[in-house]
Order: structure tokens, then C-alpha cells, then sequence
């Protein structure tokens, strides 16, 4: 009796200060993200861009231009003299600077807009086969990541490939062989079959022609060996090791994340083949990477992400799972990716959106939402009518938690959705209530509509809750909501 009195007196005091602390209240802001301006590869300038999402009804945009466009090849053993690079406007092109103040600029001119600078970087590529035998082939350049939040300094250190201050590990006094080289040929150029010295003490000889040659030789190699090896550094990587599986992504999220930036994977389940000025490339879906590196920010669910990925029971799933397992550190979330460069901007800006639930309206709350997930992803062509109102988890200890958002529970748990169209009304969705990669409640129901579940069946030591709602037109994910078991 004594114990049940102590469980009831513990429980009444966790209920009470669950309900005094007020939970916070978000604003839901739409944002588009992933898109390239005429910057690097896209057809519209950042000020075209921020007009036309404007008049959509767009409240942010997060520019993602390519950082750098360059691929390189070069001969062995002088790779950084005989070479041929292909060179393409990018943000490193026109100057990091110049980028992050455009965009700061148009803050000012589109206050009712949330502009935000981002880079799109494909860290690594590498080289198989042979120029001289035809059969030269280029990998992976199309695995590509997102990243947002940095500084200057933080996106022009950057370790991808072509970036040479941002490889660069630490200077090598060993690179400086090539002067060895050429002391040596110095040394043999002044060689002489005899010497003699006249009365006026001029040194006068007879060459030797072939050491003299030989001296030539070595001197002029010798300063074309020290200018291939500038700038005198180790390298983390090179283009010209082959296959490094996921090292080089992985080192550039543990970089990115060691200067609190986002970094998200984007169209993780494309594939890309074809052939550029003659070479051929060729880049696998990012499937291993997605599973195997750690700690970054999320992926791009759409587009082409959801396949294989973001689909109930998939490889999102299994990750969410191995954070509830304390396999991962960080969970994985899932944002919309609009890969635009050109074409009908105002299309594609009804087609896919984020919404994700700040603070406050700012580039800084904006970006504090997608770290912690408090977003959801909506496609389609009355994606931008839809309206999800409230998607919800309360427990039986009083506590709540919205998307991307965290609570402990008992046994039970109430998931409370609500959702309408704004401008049509009494149409049928479909819901699917997704627990640790389950279907766990699926149902059709008429919009507009508030319903409430619940899971009498917590039982492991972390879960998670997701939804899916389609309809004609209309495809929506929200990231999860995680509940830690506490035993009373």
C-alpha cells in the first residue's frame, strides 16, 4: 500500500509540473529549398527566384547554388601541370563573399521573405581507366549534399574536391625533394673535363657535354617537380585514389557539423550516367552513405528519395530505428528538395514544399526548426492548399510534443491530427500513422477533419511516431515525434 502511495504521490507531482511548463507555440512557415540560380547552373537570378516565390505565397527560400563546378585530370607523375579542367560557374567563381551579400541584400528588399544562403557540394569524385587507352571514366560527382548555416570562412574551407584550402591537411617539408634534384644538376652543369687557372685567376675548363646535358635536365625537372607539388601539403584525399566508400562524406559532414551547420543528403536514390566533352561519369544512388555516415541533418524525401528511403518501412525507417536503439547519436530528417535550375519556377514552387514550424519568423529559427526537425514535407499540385494543423503526441504522464519533438510516457500515448484544405474542403485523404516503421492505423477521411488515436502499447525504451496523408494531388510527410518509456 505504502508503494502504491508513493507511485500515485511520484505520478501526481510529474503530471502537475508537466502541465505548468507551457509548451511552445510554433509558426508554421512554407519554405522551398535546393535551388540553383543563375549564379552557377540555374536560369533565374536570386532576385527573380525571391519575386516569383513571393507571389506563390512562398514565406522562405533557401538558395542551395553549386559551390564548385570542376573536374579535373591530370597525367601522372606531373597531375597538376599536364591536366585538363573543366571549369563551370559556381559560388566559388563568383566569390563567397560577393554570394552571402547578395542574398542579405534581398533580405532587405523582400522583408515579408526568410532568404537563406546555402551551398550544394559534391565532396568527392574520382578517376578509373586511362586517357591513353580511351576507356577514362569519372565516379560519383553526382553525390551530392546540402549545407546551410556556415560562415564565410566555415563554406570556403570546405573539404570537397578542387578545394584546395579545404583538402589541405598540413605542410610538408618533404615536398620540397624536387630542390635536391636540382642542386644535383647544378652541381653537374659545372662540371668540367679540367680546370686551370690563368695568371689573372680566371677559372678556365673544358665542358663535359653529356654531364652538362644531364644538369640541364635535372634542373629543369627539378623546377617542374617543386611547382607540380605546390602547395607544399598533405592532402586528406585526391581525386586520384580511387574508391574511398563513405571517408570523404563522412569527414565533410563531421566538418560541417563541427561548425554547427546542416547538411542534408540530397536526391539520395538518383542515379546518373552519360558522357561530358568526351569523358564518361558515372554516379550510384547514395544509398550506402545514406545508411552508413553519421550525424548529418536529414535527407531530401523528395525528390527521389522516397522509393527506397522515406516510404513506410524503408531505409528511413531503419535509421530512426537505430537512433531509438542508440546506434545513431542524432536522428535523421526529412525536408523536400526541389533540385530547380530551370524551366517554370512557379510550377515546380506548387509542386513541393516545407513547412516547418519556427519560433519565429527569422533565418535563424528557420534554421533551428530544420536541425530539430520540426517540419514536414507536402508535393503535389494542391500541396500548397493543404494545411496540417496539428500533428501531435500526448502521454498519460502530461506531457506533449509536436513534430521533431520529444516526450516520455508510461504506457499510452494520444496522437491527435488535424488537417484541412484551405480553399477545398470535404475532400478524402488517406492517413497512415507510421510507428518504428510500421503501418499502424490507416483510414480515409474527409477533410476538413480532427481525430484522435491511441497506442495503449508502449513498450520499448524509445519509439517513434510519423504520418502520411495522400489524396489526389497531394502527398504529405511529416518527420517524427520520439517517446522514451519511463517505468513508474
Amino acid at each position: 500500500m505504502k508503494v502504491l502511495k508513493k507511485v500515485l504521490f511520484f505520478y501526481f507531482l510529474l503530471t502537475i509540473f508537466s502541465l505548468s511548463v507551457q509548451s511552445k507555440e510554433f509558426t508554421p512557415i512554407r519554405i522551398i529549398l535546393h535551388i540553383n540560380s543563375n549564379i552557377s547552373e540555374g536560369e533565374y537570378s536570386l532576385r527573380e527566384i525571391s519575386n516569383i516565390a513571393q507571389k506563390e505565397g512562398i514565406e522562405g527560400v533557401i538558395f542551395t547554388d553549386k559551390a564548385l563546378l570542376k573536374w579535373e585530370y591530370g597525367i601522372w607523375p606531373l597531375r597538376r601541370i599536364i591536366k585538363k579542367t573543366v571549369e563551370q560557374p559556381s559560388v566559388f567563381n563568383y566569390g563567397i563573399k560577393n554570394y552571402l551579400e547578395d542574398i542579405s541584400r534581398l533580405n532587405k528588399k523582400f522583408p515579408d521573405l526568410v532568404l537563406i544562403e546555402g551551398l550544394e557540394v559534391s565532396p568527392f569524385y574520382y578517376w578509373e581507366g586511362s586517357f591513353f587507352k580511351g576507356n577514362l571514366k569519372m565516379y560519383n560527382w553526382h553525390k551530392h549534399l546540402l549545407v546551410l548555416g556556415l560562415d564565410e570562412e566555415g563554406y570556403r574551407n570546405l573539404p570537397m574536391i578542387g578545394n584546395i584550402r579545404g583538402l589541405a591537411k598540413n605542410f610538408s617539408f618533404f615536398k620540397f625533394w624536387p630542390l635536391v634534384i636540382v642542386g644535383m644538376g647544378i652541381l653537374f652543369l659545372n662540371k668540367k673535363k679540367y680546370k686551370y687557372k690563368d695568371f689573372q685567376g680566371r677559372i678556365w675548363g673544358e665542358p663535359l657535354p653529356g654531364l652538362n646535358f644531364l644538369g640541364i635536365f635535372l634542373i629543369g625537372a627539378g623546377v617542374l617537380f617543386f611547382i607540380n607539388n605546390w602547395p607544399f601539403s598533405d592532402f586528406r584525399y585526391t581525386q586520384y585514389q580511387g574508391d574511398l566508400g563513405i571517408t570523404p562524406y563522412q569527414e565533410f559532414i563531421d566538418y560541417v557539423g563541427e561548425r554547427r551547420g546542416l547538411v542534408f543528403w540530397a536526391e539520395p536514390e538518383a542515379e546518373s550516367k552519360g558522357e561530358f566533352l568526351g569523358v564518361y561519369f558515372e554516379s550510384r544512388p547514395s544509398i550506402e552513405e545514406f545508411l552508413n555516415t553519421q550525424g548529418y541533418t536529414g535527407f531530401c524525401v523528395f525528390y527521389d528519395g522516397y522509393r527506397e528511403i522515406g516510404r513506410p518501412g524503408g531505409l528511413w525507417d531503419r535509421v530512426l530505428l537505430e537512433y531509438c536503439e542508440e546506434v545513431r547519436s542524432h536522428p535523421v530528417w526529412a525536408v523536400g528538395g526541389l533540385s530547380f535550375e530551370k524551366g517554370d519556377l512557379a510550377k515546380a514552387i506548387k509542386d513541393l514544399q516545407t513547412v516547418v514550424l519556427a519560433e519565429k519568423k527569422g533565418k535563424s529559427s528557420v534554421l533551428s526548426a530544420l536541425k530539430e526537425g520540426r517540419a514536414y514535407v507536402v508535393r503535389g499540385i494542391r500541396s500548397l492548399d493543404f494545411f496540417l494543423e496539428d500533428f501531435s503526441l500526448a502521454s498519460d504522464l502530461g506531457e506533449e510534443a509536436t513534430i521533431g519533438g520529444r516526450l516520455s510516457a508510461d504506457k499510452e500515448v494520444t496522437i491527435n491530427i488535424k488537417a484541412k484544405f484551405l480553399r477545398q474542403d470535404f475532400s478524402e485523404v488517406q492517413l497512415k500513422l507510421i510507428k518504428n516503421g510500421k503501418v499502424i492505423k490507416e483510414s480515409k477521411i474527409e477533410t476538413p477533419f480532427s481525430a484522435s488515436f491511441y497506442d495503449c502499447n508502449v513498450k520499448k525504451s524509445k519509439s517513434y511516431y510519423r504520418l502520411e496523408i495522400k489524396a489526389k494531388g497531394l502527398h504529405l510527410i511529416t518527420n517524427p515525434i520520439f517517446v522514451k518509456k519511463v517505468e513508474l
